[in-house]
């Protein structure tokens, strides 16, 4: 553990204490969040003794993103969702799109979330 540093300002000793630089959590971070403290108090209690909770939720976070944009890919490519579909149906595109992620997000969230 690390040693505090004061400054003094008037009569008071105040801790120097600086934040760290850390980008929000975003949705998939904070869905394993919840899951962690609701369904793993074990694991959620030796992540926050450790210090280690921040950077797996970050890392879970980046890595879900990362995934889902593949297997959204990946299903948009079998489907036969590609431009062409975009400027022939521009809303059967989105339509299709956004199934095609949202199924690709419950498998992420299934297999690499609550897990």
């Amino acid at each position: 553990m690390s040693e505090l540093n004061y400054r003094k300002s008037g009569e008071i000793l105040v801790p120097d204490l600086e934040l760290s630089k850390t980008r929000p959590l975003g949705k998939y971070g904070r869905i394993r969040r919840d899951f962690l403290r609701t369904h793993r108090q074990v694991t959620w209690n030796a992540m926050i003794s450790a210090g280690s909770l921040s950077s797996h939720l970050s890392e879970i976070d980046g890595t879900a993103r990362e995934q889902i944009e593949r297997v959204t890919a990946q299903l948009a490519q079998r489907s036969g969702v590609d431009a062409a579909m975009k400027k022939r149906d521009q809303m059967g595109w989105v339509q299709a799109m956004n199934s095609l992620k949202t199924q690709a997000e419950e498998q992420v969230i299934r297999e690499m979330i609550l897990a």
